[in-house]
């Protein structure tokens, strides 16, 4: 019997105690939990259950740039340049001007 089972809408139920987890968000704003002294992002067990990876690609992106939004529609695999890109065109990271950290104001 699996520890834990994972839902498409990204909630995780763990089997042992007979209840959902409790998520906490860790300082980059992803939704995690700890299983069993394992910290674990929510969105990569979502990620890892339902979405072939069949390019070996490493990192997990959230389509909608949402980092609490889990849901197995809103993520794909993708490489660590293809989720740069990603941020940079929907304006999620934005280091231009006096935004960026080496600016003199």
């Amino acid at each position: 019997m699996e520890k834990y089972t994972v839902t498409k809408d990204g909630h995780v139920y763990i089997n042992t105690a007979n209840r959902f987890a409790k998520c906490g968000l860790n300082v980059y704003g992803y939704k995690q939990i700890n299983i069993y002294g394992k910290i674990c992002l929510v969105h990569r067990l979502v990620a890892q259950k339902f979405i072939p990876n069949k390019e070996n690609k490493t990192d997990v992106n959230h389509k909608n740039g949402i980092k609490t939004d889990n849901r197995v529609e809103n993520l794909e695999w993708c490489t660590r340049s293809e989720n740069t890109l990603h941020e940079w065109r929907t304006k999620l990271c934005d280091l231009r001007g006096a935004k960026h950290p080496n600016a003199k104001l």
